[in-house]
């Protein structure tokens, strides 16, 4: 898994088709202008309802995924802009299909109603399902880890296909249910490599401080994926499990996250790795958010760069 940054800045893609849909429907591709002296007529191209039309789904689509999401979120995963979004979320709101909320710092979300979740119902012949689960999420001491999960999953997409932490806790996946490994949930999951897919990353969010015993849960689950007792990684449909990372909310978060792992193998900066321990955490990786993009280490580099 190389090291990149993806920027909250950057515009956003189009999304490639959804990780829990069939594919979308793809617009035709722009007619070729008629020659002078042609005798086919032009074929018409899209008026401005089969656009809003399309725009709306996306943005459906996205919330769908997330759960609730921010603006911000809704651009990443649906490929429109801030201002063409929040005129979409204006129109499907007074169409009563979205319903808006405000996190505990302010700032405002969206959330599916029963309508919008039945016209998803009508683009993919079958029941789409609104929960209330997320009203409570954005009330509970929980919101901020589903942000974090949100907003990572939102900057990673644009590079890679990745599973929400929403789809993944409702079966909405490869193994299409909810423990990925038998006991394990991962909190987010996306495939690296996306052009040659050679395999998924594993991401843990990490926030507070974890008890000793759900830490040792953590290293179970850490040394299942990058250091199997068969020698095989686990699979996720055709594709294994390759990388696990960390995810933090900051630099400094990702620093004591990064020495209290690096801790239960009694690793030294300055000190060499035993050969089996190098393969090991070859595969594990910390990311964190700096200046407004997310950024995927290596933990051995990291470790050695920052702490």
């Amino acid at each position: 898994m190389k090291d990149m940054l993806f920027d909250r800045g950057q515009q956003p893609r189009k999304p490639d088709s959804a990780a829990d849909t069939t594919p979308d429907p793809k617009p035709e591709p722009a007619p070729e202008p008629i020659q002078p002296g042609g005798g086919e007529e032009q074929e018409a191209v899209p008026d401005g309802r089969e656009i809003a039309a399309e725009n709306e789904f996306f943005i459906l689509r996205a919330i769908h995924r997330l759960g609730h999401a921010t603006s911000w979120q809704i651009s990443y995963m649906s490929g429109l802009n801030r201002r063409s979004v929040q005129r979409v979320i204006k129109r499907l709101s007074q169409q009563n299909m979205l319903a808006s909320a405000k996190l505990p710092n302010g700032e405002p979300v969206y959330l599916l109603r029963q309508a919008g979740a039945d016209e998803l119902s009508l683009h993919w012949q079958r029941k789409v399902k609104r929960t209330n689960d997320d009203y409570g999420f954005i009330r509970s001491r929980l919101w901020k880890h589903r942000k974090l999960a949100n907003d990572a999953a939102a900057a990673l997409s644009q590079n890679f296909q990745v599973y929400t932490e929403r789809e993944i806790q409702t079966g909405r996946n490869p193994a299409r249910r909810r423990e990925i490994l038998p006991g394990k949930v991962p909190d987010l999951l996306y495939l690296d490599h996306l052009e040659s897919g050679n395999g998924w990353v594993w991401v843990e969010i990490e926030r507070a401080y974890k008890k000793r015993s759900n830490y040792k849960h953590l290293i179970k689950t850490a040394e299942m994926i990058a250091m199997p007792r068969e020698g095989a990684r686990p699979m996720l449909g055709r594709k294994p499990i390759l990388y696990f990372a960390l995810l933090a909310e900051d630099l400094d978060e990702a620093k004591r996250h990064v020495r209290r792992f690096m801790r239960q193998y009694n690793v030294k900066k300055d000190e060499p790795l035993q050969e089996h321990l190098g393969r090991y955490l070859e595969s594990v990786y910390v990311i964190y958010w700096s200046d407004g993009a997310v950024n995927p280490r290596n933990i051995v580099w990291f470790f050695r760069d920052h702490c």
